[in-house]
This record gives C-alpha cells, sequence and structure tokens, in this order.
C-alpha cells in the first residue's frame, strides 16, 4: 500500500473496511455490504449504466458461479473526510468447465459519516481483451436487433449465433 497523503490511521481503517468488503463479497454477505456501503452509493462499470447500493448488493448475493479474487497494487489517499483507494482486482471463476480470469482495476472513493467510512462510489475498468471481447458483444447484438427487425418485415428467419459456445439457433421472422 503505498501512502498518497492523509493520516496512518485512516488509512489503516480503509484497508481493513477493503478486506471486509472483499470477504462480504466472497460470503455474499448482505448485512455486511449494507453497513461498508453508504446509501448514496454507485457502482460504474466501463460498459453499463451506474447501479446503485440495491442493485449492487443484489448483483454480488444472486447464486453465480464459485470465485475468487484477489486485491493487489493497492494505493489509499487520505484528505479529511474522503479517502480514494486505487487497486488492480484479478477474479478468477469456472464457467462452462473453463477457468475464467479477468484482471481490472477498481477506484473506490469512501467518505467518513458520523465518524464511520463508507464507500460511496467504485468504478471497475476490466482489461482490454475482456473490453473487447463486451464490445464485440454488444455490437454485435445491436447489429442482430436491427438486423432481425429489418429481415423480420421481409418475412425471413434469423439465424443467431451464440460467441461463446458457438450455437446456431434459428428464429422465426
Amino acid at each position: 500500500m503505498a501512502a498518497g497523503g492523509g493520516d496512518d490511521r485512516a488509512r489503516a481503517e480503509i484497508v481493513a473496511l477493503e478486506r471486509q468488503w472483499l470477504e462480504a463479497e466472497a460470503n455474499r454477505d448482505a448485512t455486511a455490504l449494507q453497513r461498508i456501503l453508504d446509501d448514496q452509493f454507485v457502482c460504474t462499470f466501463q460498459w453499463s449504466k451506474p447501479i446503485g447500493k440495491a442493485d449492487f448488493i443484489q448483483s454480488i448475493v444472486r447464486p453465480h458461479p464459485a470465485e475468487t479474487q484477489e486485491i493487489s497494487d493497492q494505493t489509499v489517499i487520505v484528505s479529511g473526510d474522503t479517502a480514494v483507494v486505487t487497486e488492480t482486482d484479478t477474479d478468477q471463476s469456472l464457467r462452462n468447465g473453463k477457468t475464467r480470469t479477468l484482471t481490472g482495476r477498481v477506484t473506490v472513493t469512501y467518505v467518513k459519516r458520523k465518524g464511520r467510512w463508507r464507500a460511496l462510489a467504485e468504478h471497475m475498468a476490466w482489461d482490454p481483451q475482456f473490453g473487447v471481447r463486451v464490445a464485440r458483444r454488444g455490437l454485435l447484438a445491436t447489429s442482430l436487433v436491427l438486423h432481425k427487425f429489418r429481415l423480420s418485415r421481409l418475412g425471413l428467419s434469423v439465424a443467431l449465433v451464440d460467441i461463446d459456445s458457438g450455437r446456431c439457433r434459428r428464429q422465426g421472422a
């Protein structure tokens, strides 16, 4: 952890809260996440709309494949009642029998309210290779919707290909 200002006690409190957050996600602990996240919490991912506290917690506690998460390259900067954390997040999960590793950069802003630190905002940006796949998927999906609409007006069917599995399925017009 590199220090960028502020006092050591505040940095230590933030680092401890980061560990608690990581454990809460691993254990899908909604109660702990409620305590860690500010009521005004917002999370942004580079390709989707911002989500608030309730939706973020729901996304964490819903059933999904087992995952390991490792935080590295952490920097904590404290300025009064505000702290900013930047770090690298490496996630590994098993999907369709294959191990998938995603690495991204995370920035979290904390605020101190009534003597307690709470996460106010988080932004995650995944590595460029993952981003290319997601962007292509989004562009392809948009293109397919437009083409399906055009073809359906002509009474033709459309063949859709699942990018992950390579399977093809036909949809009638």
